[in-house]
């Protein structure tokens, strides 16, 4: 999980926090860490709160159940389509809750077998408009931002 300088997410930030204002545009990239193909990875859930829990409040949901609830979300597809059951990057322009000046951004990260053809990740059905994918399940990474 990794916030990125633009749109190729091909360079890491390096430092935590990462400093963004509002209206900016942030980069961020789940990727899976494995040599093997045998698993896929997507980010399932997605959300922004003023503290560092999952349940902090107040709280933005901008992606559920694998669809994009935001429109000003774009998911990108990874520059290596090799990469592409391996990793997520998504854009979304920056925002701040009233009287809060830290962001913190959470995704439920699902990881599935890519040869069971009877997991969530192979047979959940596509209900989401043309903005997002549906995929399910999850464990949970967080970041500060």
């Amino acid at each position: 999980f990794n916030f990125y300088t633009d749109n190729t997410f091909s360079t890491a930030f390096t430092a935590d926090p990462v400093t963004y204002h509002p209206g900016d545009q942030m980069y961020v990239g789940v990727h899976l860490v494995s040599t093997g193909t045998d698993v896929v990875v997507f980010a399932d859930n997605c959300r922004a709160t003023a503290g560092a829990g999952w349940d902090s409040t107040p709280s933005y949901t901008f992606r559920a159940n694998g669809c994009n609830l935001d429109p000003l979300m774009t998911w990108y597809e990874p520059a290596d389509a090799g990469q592409a059951a391996r990793e997520e990057n998504f854009g979304i322009v920056v925002f701040r809750f009233q009287d809060y000046s830290t962001l913190y951004i959470h995704c439920e990260v699902v990881v599935c077998d890519a040869a069971d053809t009877s997991s969530d990740c192979a047979t959940a059905p596509s209900t989401c408009a043309a903005s997002g994918r549906k995929r399910r399940d999850s464990d949970v990474v967080d970041k500060q931002h």
